[in-house]
């Protein structure tokens, strides 16, 4: 299997989170950073590292197109364009293409069960009722997890959506437009052969947490009786060095101190262990610290923050939560080639 993750510096910590998920298969990992401090990072760690100027030199005019935009409409206009690249670079099959603040909890082999023959497979954000404006702002699907096979339907489905986002791509709505992940409701009308993944236990997220059954038996996290494959940490931020915020409170429920246990503490243990620089609070005017203000208050109401009590090796941390055996933190991934 073969996964494509773009990031920054301030996603290291999730990305490493993400990669030790993953340690115990037989995974290609790619990542696409955008400076030096990140691809430094992994590279250290043997991580197939591509550098933005890379990308910039493989596809005609791109510099110019991202030139003016900023940090975070560059990395979403440059993730189509990015899985172009590999494929031509490397003449993959298929590919994976996550958001890095994701963690598996079982093998993902099970989802190409899910996907079974389709070209392409992505999934519903799965909002309740209460939450169909979000739909309709940031769109029906979530582009946090895009399944690609470069077969001539993924082949079409790409080239399409890359033009796509050259034409445009910011992160903020505009004209019924959100980002690289609006553009799906569009291509899945156009393209063939697309499966649109429903199961809550791929891409379990805050979003859609609400109303599951959430239990652990043994060492294994079900939802509604059935393995978790992955959640997809959206949202978390660092409030301070001990206090951080989860992101379900966007989604207006109140987290359950038990599911709180179960999915985020042991998740914000390793985080807590690695220099983050994603804080929450940042040089802000008065009235977006006062904006802020009104969130934590909210976020406080909602239960939907964690208090760290006391700090957990990361090794100790991930390996009680999945009982894995204490390896080298990248140890089974194939990470063999260096760009």
């Amino acid at each position: 299997m073969n996964f494509a993750i773009c990031l920054t510096k301030f996603y290291i910590s999730r990305c490493e989170a993400l990669l030790s998920s993953l340690k115990n298969y037989n995974i290609n990992i790619y990542l696409l950073c955008f400076d030096r401090e990140s691809y430094k990072y992994f590279y250290k760690k043997n991580v197939n590292c591509i550098t933005i100027n890379k990308i910039k030199s493989f596809e005609k005019n791109f510099d110019a197109t991202i030139k003016n935009r900023k940090l975070i409409d560059q990395i979403v206009t440059s993730r189509p364009i990015f899985l172009k690249f590999l494929l031509k670079k490397f003449n993959l099959k298929e590919i994976f293409l996550l958001d890095s603040d994701i963690f598996f909890f079982s093998d993902p082999k099970n989802i190409k069960k899910e996907i079974g023959k389709a070209s392409i497979a992505y999934c519903d954000h799965r909002f309740n009722k209460k939450l169909k404006k979000l739909a309709d702002m940031y769109g029906k699907y979530n582009a946090g997890f895009i399944y690609i096979k470069f077969d001539k339907y993924g082949k079409k489905f790409l080239n399409e959506w890359s033009s796509l986002c050259k034409e445009w791509c910011e992160f903020t709505p505009s004209l019924n437009k959100f980002s690289d992940q609006k553009y799906l409701e569009q291509l899945k009308k156009k393209s063939n052969n697309i499966k649109i993944i429903k199961n809550p236990c791929i891409n379990l997220a805050p979003w859609n947490l609400q109303c599951k059954e959430i239990v652990k038996k043994e060492e294994t996290i079900l939802v509604n009786n059935k393995p978790l494959i992955f959640f997809h940490f959206h949202g978390l931020r660092k409030l301070t060095n001990n206090i951080y915020v989860l992101g379900t409170s966007n989604y207006n429920f109140f987290l359950t101190t038990n599911i709180k246990k179960i999915l985020f503490a042991p998740y914000i243990n390793y985080l807590k262990n690695h220099k983050s620089k994603d804080f929450f609070w940042k040089k802000n005017s008065l009235i977006d610290l006062f904006i802020k203000s009104y969130i934590v208050f909210k976020k406080i109401i909602l239960n939907d923050f964690y208090l760290v009590k006391k700090i957990v090796t990361h090794e100790k941390s991930i390996n009680n939560w999945n009982n894995r055996t204490d390896r080298s933190l990248l140890s089974r991934v194939v990470v063999k080639k260096k760009l």
